[in-house]
């Protein structure tokens, strides 16, 4: 049976949660590729579909703007920041709890390939967002070295196995049949930062519930995979991504 995202992290949340506290900021690179289309005002209201434990708030709170974290999964939206320009709401990703025309911008990062309906989840991201907002989804492309990876070696070594359904010819069709003008659809290549290759592993290895397998055997698999590169003492770990900047018309 496939695998929803609700299902999945309803599971394994806190195993994710763990990884990201350990290294907060191994993934910078990948907020910040979904943050600079957007040009972020002060008073505007931007939310992120799916928002795990809103992590993209670490990066979005100083801008002065309302940040409205949609979490599917309850253990997830249980670790949500309190403050209060972080607003989490709990609901499908395919019936945002959100008035019309309410949002000046989307964010939808690596969730969507545990959705069995895009187009039902792009429409709902189209009646939510005013015209000329901008949605931004990234996500793993079909048949990158990221599917290989998660498809791949995940999928082994997860007892509940990987099945994504990743981004492929017929994505940007969506998105224009729900109402967007598609501004840029193109590959990204940020790159996930860490101090050694076994602070890596680890990482990896509780980010995608890898129980079957040593941290060490994680880091290799990333290696050959996905490709390493030693950068003035850091290890940054290739996480090729799909990257579509699209307006509400």
């Amino acid at each position: 049976m496939f695998k929803t995202y609700e299902n999945i992290f309803q599971e394994r949340a806190d195993s994710y949660h763990a990884a990201m506290q350990m290294c907060p900021d191994a993934r910078a690179a990948e907020f910040a590729l979904v943050l600079e289309p957007l040009k972020l005002e002060p008073g505007q209201t931007l939310c992120d579909v799916p928002a795990g434990a809103g992590y993209l708030w670490r990066y979005v709170g100083d801008a002065q703007v309302r940040y409205v974290g949609v979490e599917p999964s309850d253990l997830f939206a249980s670790l949500f920041p309190s403050h209060p320009g972080a607003i989490s709401l709990r609901c499908a990703m395919d019936t945002l709890s959100l008035p019309d025309a309410s949002l000046d911008h989307l964010i939808s990062l690596a969730g969507l390939h545990h959705e069995p309906d895009l187009p039902a989840i792009f429409r709902e991201m189209r009646r939510v967002l005013r015209p000329g907002g901008l949605a931004v989804v990234a996500d793993v492309q079909q048949g990158s070295s990221t599917d290989r990876f998660l498809n791949g070696f995940v999928a082994d070594y997860n007892p509940m196995g990987h099945e994504g359904v990743f981004l492929n010819g017929s994505t940007s069709a969506f998105l224009e049949g729900a109402g967007f003008r598609v501004l840029e659809d193109a590959v990204h290549r940020p790159q996930w930062q860490f101090a050694t290759r076994e602070e890596m592993g680890e990482f990896l290895r509780l980010l995608f519930g890898i129980t079957k397998a040593s941290a060490a055997a994680t880091a290799r698999a990333a290696e050959d995979i996905l490709g390493l590169e030693d950068a003035h003492g850091a290890i940054n770990l290739a996480w090729p991504l799909r990257r579509l900047v699209c307006q509400a018309v």
